[in-house]
């Protein structure tokens, strides 16, 4: 009686220490999260910084409220725009006595919430920057001071810090705009499957400051990285056979 050979689909597999760097080296890439940097930068006149039209809040249907106990009064003091003004992909400091259409004077410890368009993706949103814009006419008002925090699908009560500016731009006449980016260092997501991002703003310049547009991008889907680590993966793979 003849003894049969083990298929050489049965024989159990050599390790290839290439093929396990690789997989490291793409997974390490895809979860890779060093630190979020703040990065603010001041700028005169009055419209100072282009704002994007295809970021998130711009491309898809947002809901932006008050925080619990704040009211929209709250966020439109000297006749300004208030809470729609941050996502009307508008960014421009009026010099038209009290009325800054395009900008929302916050006052002290307030705070709003971001709900983003969970029909479009019930997943949420993996997000990686945020910027912001604001300023004012005069050098009264234009501190950035607020904290960025998010809540993901799973646990929308609970919510996590993405990071906080407190920023004093130089003093020069005339009108100033502000710009503020949330990013990771290490160019990983600032957050995963979000669902609500919140802002957050403890005692504001002179009692209330200026605020602007906010863009919000998302990472792309699949990320190149990730399809680059596919096909490397698939090559070796195909080496093996």
């Amino acid at each position: 009686m003849k003894t049969m050979k083990p298929s050489h689909s049965l024989r159990p597999m050599k390790k290839n220490p290439l093929l396990l760097s690789m997989a490291m080296l793409c997974v390490a890439g895809a979860s890779a999260h060093a630190a979020v940097v703040v990065t603010s930068t001041a700028l005169s006149g009055n419209t100072p910084f282009t704002v994007s039209s295809t970021d998130l809040l711009q491309t898809t249907t947002v809901t932006i409220t008050p925080g619990t106990g704040d009211m929209p009064g709250d966020f439109a003091n000297e006749s300004s725009g208030g809470l729609p003004t941050l996502n009307n992909g508008i960014f421009q400091i009026t010099q038209s006595g009290n009325n800054n259409l395009h900008l929302a004077a916050i006052s002290n410890n307030k705070s709003f919430n971001i709900g983003l368009d969970l029909v479009a993706q019930p997943a949420g949103y993996d997000l990686s920057s945020i910027v912001t814009y604001g300023g004012w006419r005069s050098d009264g008002r234009d501190d950035q001071r607020f904290t960025i925090s998010y809540a993901t699908v799973a646990a929308p009560m609970t919510f996590l810090d993405i990071g906080t500016v407190n920023f004093t731009p130089a003093s020069f006449a005339g009108d100033r705009g502000v710009m503020t980016v949330f990013a990771d260092n290490a160019g990983a997501p600032i957050a995963l499957n979000a669902a609500i991002i919140r802002f957050t703003f403890p005692v504001q310049e002179n009692n209330f400051a200026g605020y602007g547009e906010i863009d919000v991008f998302v990472v792309p889907e699949p990320s190149s990285a990730l399809l680059g680590c596919s096909g490397l993966l698939g090559l070796l793979l195909l080496r093996r056979r």
